[in-house]
């Protein structure tokens, strides 16, 4: 399961993805494995996964005996559990979890290819990230048709120092940096993760970026507008309290880096003054 721990960790999974993901792996794997290969017919089994433009793709390939979940009778679910017919309820649930879920055979190779589709709502992004959890789920319904998800590749800017504020971007997957330029010499203020929002103090007071916002790797963001972040703020005083306490931490960690290099540069004038 480390495979699809990694995954999750990485994609931040809602729990219906992180369940589909662990039932193709452990389900469609463990058939492979009992009815698929046997003492005279043994080799590997390939499984790879993507997700791109909101789609988890889960591809398993192997060459056992040639099945198609498809053809799996349906279990009898009106009957009682131990009158049912042991077997084809994790390929049932597969089935039922999935958006697509597509079997190919090659006779000339021997391989078969189970390809398995989920697609990821915006809403459902939003709801597996802690920062919306406090924000009433009609209020997350509304909204999340209206959002986009922007990407940046590692390197990228997500906006500069001096841009106008009109929006502020909650990370959905990555992580970018917050620099600015001291004399001409590039400063890291800051590093945001998954889950956390950015520049929202430019978007509440109507002032330009006070920082350019880099990505230090391949990364998902989606954009409030000012309308957008008044109605999540104003929907739940929990979620306006995490970004109040956000926002004056990040302002106390900002002055205690102005007074540790005003005490570091005084330091250095002294020991000056004393060699001359």
């Amino acid at each position: 399961m480390a495979f699809s721990d990694t995954l999750e960790s990485d994609w931040q999974l809602p729990h219906d993805y992180v369940y589909l993901l662990r039932l193709v792996i452990e389900e469609v794997a463990t058939n492979i494995v009992k009815y698929g290969y046997d003492n005279q017919n043994r080799d590997q089994i390939q499984l790879s996964c993507r997700y791109e433009q909101g789609v988890l793709t889960i591809i398993i390939r192997d060459r056992g005996y040639p099945f198609d979940p498809h053809d799996a009778p349906p279990p009898d679910l009106g009957r009682k559990v131990e009158q049912r017919t042991i077997g084809g309820l994790g390929l049932f649930f597969v089935r039922e979890y999935a958006d697509t879920l597509q079997y190919r055979h090659d006779p000339a190779s021997g391989w078969n290819e189970l390809i398995v589709t989920k697609t990821m709502t915006m809403l459902d992004r939003l709801r597996s990230l802690p920062l919306f959890q406090v924000v009433p789920e009609a209020i997350l319904a509304e909204l999340a048709p209206r959002l986009a998800e922007c990407r940046l590749a590692a390197g990228e800017r997500l906006f500069h120092q001096g841009d106008p504020g009109n929006e502020c971007f909650v990370i959905l997957s990555g992580a970018v940096e917050v620099i600015t330029f001291v004399n001409g010499t590039e400063l890291r203020l800051e590093v945001f993760h998954a889950g956390q929002i950015i520049g929202e103090m430019s978007l509440i007071d109507q002032s330009p970026r006070s920082a350019t916002v880099r990505a230090i790797e391949p990364s998902r963001l989606v954009a409030l507008n000012e309308a957008v972040f008044a109605t999540l703020i104003g929907s739940s005083p929990a979620l306006a309290m995490t970004m109040l306490r956000s926002i004056v931490s990040r302002v106390r960690n900002t002055n205690q880096r102005m007074i540790h290099d005003l005490e570091r540069k005084n330091a250095e004038l002294l020991a000056a003054y004393q060699q001359l």
